[in-house]
């Protein structure tokens, strides 16, 4: 009886692990079949799950004659990773298979080739954290010869009359139909504007989104029979990446040339904190931003934001230190009152480039909505406003700032002008006390005043006493 027992348990987990290790998952890949070499495709990644509910998928991209632009996953999964090399997302809807994104490719082959897209490496996992096996997938594209665009007797020309995005200046001319703009990582988006003095139809105007790298926007404005016109706007948007490791010029100019953000993060105590003459000469006179995080235990503590599109001075090296250390806490103290002042000092003390940036942590905890005052310690000891109601935003306080020296960012105002304010205040009493009582002593006069002597000489009584 027992060992049928133990026999019937054998079973029951021989057939249970059959089951557990016949999970398998099947990563679709949906390309286009064909396209032509310089244009972008999307293709369509899928997943169906045998036997659980899938938790999260990881796998790696691998290219030929193609290049990754991006990766977005459908809705239900939440992005882990996403980079060029491959994706890592985890499941939020609780399906066992669907959309799971689109991968968007570049098509650099030449025509007459073949391009191919891959999945590999592909790992999951399910809701129990069980591995899952899954195959990798690949696709092959035709690259074939774009067609020729076929031309028309084109009757006249459709102007218009207008055309602008907001917040930049393009050099609009009706006749020039081709224009280029660079922005910068942080624009994801443009409005545009166009007119037609005759009335045209225009399409192609609005809000517009605008994706990293280069982007060809075109406005089509069109006449009543037809004809029409487009006008092209080539908007460059920086590519961001999160961190430039090395401190050097190599890698600097590498990202410069390949139209990435230049950050750099900085260890406050590990790293030389140096802004060298070579990295802002390579983006003076450009409209690239050159952005140094300080940091202190991995948080970002200050930030300076270097614009090229500002000075078109060369500078020597520029020490990014800043000293948190209040050493002039005595002389402070007399003329500001603020516990949670925050004092700090530049050890670059020359000029920095026009329309430097500097970004500091709230590190006194200053409330949000606090406007906060910029002031300086000249020479004198003296506090000097520099800027007023700047606002506290995520955190951080950002001012502009034009030389190094001894600042305090503070919401309060200085004793001497509380001082001044009193004394104005005392002037204004003392004077509205002087009119007052000159109003009283007026109003008194009139109540005592004493007959005119012409009026008393006319009286009878006097004619009387002089005629005796």
């Amino acid at each position: 009886m027992k060992k049928i027992k133990y026999l019937i348990i054998f079973i029951f987990m021989f057939l249970f692990k059959i089951n557990v290790n016949a999970t398998s998952l099947n990563l679709g890949l949906s390309c286009p079949n064909t396209a032509y070499t310089g244009t972008t495709i999307n293709c369509t990644i899928t997943s169906t799950i045998n036997g659980g509910v899938l938790n999260g998928i990881n796998a790696n991209y691998s290219f030929n004659n193609a290049s990754y632009q991006n990766f977005n996953a459908s809705s239900g999964w939440s992005i882990y990773n996403s980079s060029s090399n491959g994706f890592a997302i985890g499941n939020t809807n609780g399906t066992t298979g669907s959309d799971v994104g689109t991968l968007s490719v570049l098509i650099n082959g030449s025509t007459g080739s073949t391009a191919t897209v891959s999945i590999i490496n592909i790992g999951a996992s399910d809701t129990d954290y069980n591995d899952i096996s899954a195959s990798n997938k690949s696709q092959t594209i035709n690259i074939i010869e774009k067609p020729i665009p076929t031309t028309t007797t084109r009757k006249k020309v459709v102007y218009l009359s207008d055309l602008s995005i907001e917040g930049y200046d393009i050099g609009f001319n009706r006749g020039t139909f081709n224009y280029t703009l660079d922005v910068g990582y942080e624009v994801s988006s443009l409005k545009i504007n166009a007119s037609s003095a005759n009335g045209y139809e225009i399409l192609g105007t609005g809000e517009v989104h605008i994706n990293e790298g280069e982007n060809t926007l075109v406005v089509k404005v069109i006449d009543s029979t037809g004809e029409f016109s487009n006008y092209t706007i080539k908007v460059n948007r920086v590519v961001k990446v999160s961190n430039i490791v090395n401190n050097n010029i190599e890698e600097m100019t590498n990202a410069f040339k390949s139209n990435m953000e230049l950050v750099i993060n900085l260890d406050k105590n590990k790293d030389k904190l140096t802004v060298t003459k070579d990295m802002l000469d390579l983006i003076k006179n450009t409209k690239r931003k050159l952005i140094y995080n300080i940091l202190d235990n991995k948080e970002i503590i200050y930030t300076y934001t270097f614009d090229g599109n500002k000075f078109d001075t060369t500078y020597n090296d520029i020490d990014l230190t800043l000293d948190f250390k209040n050493d002039k806490k005595n002389i402070i103290d007399k003329l500001l009152s603020d516990k949670k002042m925050i004092y700090f000092k530049n050890k670059y003390n020359s000029y920095l480039p026009t329309g430097t940036l500097l970004k500091i942590k709230n590190i006194n905890k200053y409330h949000q909505e606090t406007r906060i005052r910029l002031y300086k310690l000249n020479e004198e000891d003296n506090l000097e406003l520099i800027k007023s109601n700047i606002k506290i935003k995520d955190n951080f306080i950002e001012f502009e700032i034009e030389k190094g020296a001894n600042y305090i960012l503070s919401n309060k105002n200085t004793k001497s002008k509380n001082i001044s304010i009193i004394v104005i205040v005392s002037i204004f009493l003392i004077l509205l006390e002087i009119l007052v009582i000159g109003y009283l002593l007026l109003k008194r006069k009139k109540q005592i005043e004493l007959p005119k002597f012409d009026s008393y000489l006319e009286n009878p009584d006097f004619i009387d006493d002089e005629n005796n």
